[in-house]
C-alpha cells in the first residue's frame, strides 16, 4: 500500500521529531556527531552556509562555545605555545596583521587606557616627558644608547599596578622596551643576563 503524504501528515511527523529531540537530547547529539563524522564535507558546507546566512548568530555561538569550554581551550593553546614557540609567534603575527587582529590590538590599548584612568594616574605631559628625556641625557635608560625615537617605558608596569606618572616613566629604545614588556626591571635584567 502506497503511503499518502499530505501536508498535515508531514507537519505531524516534523512535530513528532521535534518533541523526540527535546526528550532525548543526548541521543540526538550522538546521531548528529555520527552523521558529521560520516559526511564531513556536507557538514562543513552546511556550517559555512549557516555562518554566511547569519554571521551574528555564528559569532554568538562561537562565544558561547568558548565560554563553555574555556579551560580546555586555554590549556590547548598553552600546550601549542609550549610545543612550538616560533610557530605560535608566527601565528600571532599573522593574526595581528588581519582586521580582527588590529581590532584586538585596539581593544587591548583601550583596556590599558581604562586601567590608567582607574589607576588615578596623573599622566605625563609633553613638558614632563621632555624633562625626563633631558634627565637621562637623551639615552635609553636601560642600554644607555642614543635612539632616534624613544618610547615611554613604565618602570613598574601599569599591568602590575604602576602609575603613569613622571616618576615611573623612563625613556627606552624600542628593543629594550619590547624585551622588558610587562616585567619588573630586576626580573628582566636577571633574565637578560641568564640568556
Amino acid at each position: 500500500m502506497k503511503r499518502v503524504d499530505t501536508p498535515e501528515l508531514r507537519e505531524a511527523r516534523i512535530q513528532y521529531a521535534r518533541e523526540y529531540r527535546k526528550k532525548n537530547p543526548e541521543a540526538e547529539r550522538a546521531r548528529k556527531r555520527a552523521w558529521r563524522a560520516r559526511n564531513p564535507e556536507k557538514a562543513k558546507a552546511i556550517s559555512d552556509r549557516q555562518r554566511a546566512k547569519d554571521p551574528e548568530k555564528a559569532k554568538q555561538a562561537r562565544k558561547n562555545s568558548y565560554q563553555r569550554h574555556r579551560k580546555k581551550e586555554l590549556a590547548a593553546n598553552k600546550a601549542r605555545r609550549l610545543a612550538d614557540p616560533e610557530a605560535y609567534k608566527d601565528m600571532i603575527r599573522r593574526y595581528l596583521a588581519t582586521e580582527a587582529g588590529r581590532q584586538m590590538k585596539l581593544y587591548a590599548a583601550n583596556r590599558r587606557r581604562a586601567r590608567l584612568l582607574d589607576n588615578k594616574s596623573p599622566g605625563v605631559t609633553p613638558k614632563e616627558w621632555s624633562e625626563v628625556l633631558e634627565f637621562f641625557g637623551y639615552l635609553c635608560a636601560y642600554c644607555l644608547t642614543p635612539a632616534k625615537k624613544f618610547e615611554r617605558d613604565h618602570v613598574i608596569p601599569i599591568s602590575r599596578g604602576g602609575r603613569d606618572s613622571p616618576d615611573n616613566v623612563v625613556p627606552a629604545c624600542m628593543p629594550c622596551n619590547r624585551q622588558k614588556n610587562t616585567k619588573l626591571v630586576a626580573v628582566w635584567y636577571c633574565e637578560k643576563r641568564a640568556a
